[in-house]
């Protein structure tokens, strides 16, 4: 073993852990370095990837675990419609789904929102904001009241 090789392993693994997250990182080693050019990986930048789909599916037209997980935290009177939805080829939708000015606090919430689509399902009680997107010009429904066909046809548009 080489002497210092423990600690200058730990030192490039800390490294890599706090910038693995940057696009376009490339790692190269000094052997590499040393060898003849070669073609570098082609790493397209995060802000290009596309909005991850819930249907992006597997090979029995099941969700991704990603959209498992999101429909696991919808309230169960939204939940069969949120489903139908995702399974249509909806954009996994935020739960729940926040508005508001940060600092100030969150000043509305509804239970699942689709901000790209401006559509949203709410519990009772949430009522008042759905009222305030609603004037902001996006389509509620109460979740136990949310009928699948017409949630797909207001995610994709059409509604």
């Amino acid at each position: 073993a080489v002497e210092g090789f423990g600690a200058s392993w730990r030192a490039f693994l800390r490294a890599h852990m706090a910038l693995q997250w940057l696009p376009g990182l490339v790692t190269v080693t000094s052997e590499q370095l040393l060898a003849p050019p070669a073609v570098l990986y082609d790493v397209p930048s995060l802000a290009s990837a596309p909005t991850p789909k819930a249907a992006e599916t597997m090979e029995q037209g099941m969700l991704t675990a990603a959209a498992q997980e999101v429909l696991s935290t919808v309230d169960e009177d939204a939940r069969s419609a949120v489903r139908a939805a995702m399974e249509a080829g909806a954009p996994i939708p935020l739960v729940p789904y926040e508005e508001g000015e940060g600092e100030r606090g969150i000043d509305l919430a509804v239970e699942v929102g689709w901000p790209d689509a401006r559509v949203a399902l709410y519990l009772p009680g949430e009522e008042d904001a759905a009222a305030q997107l609603e004037a902001a010009g996006w389509t509620c429904w109460a979740a136990d009241e949310a009928d699948a066909a017409q949630l797909i046809r207001a995610l994709k548009g059409e509604a």
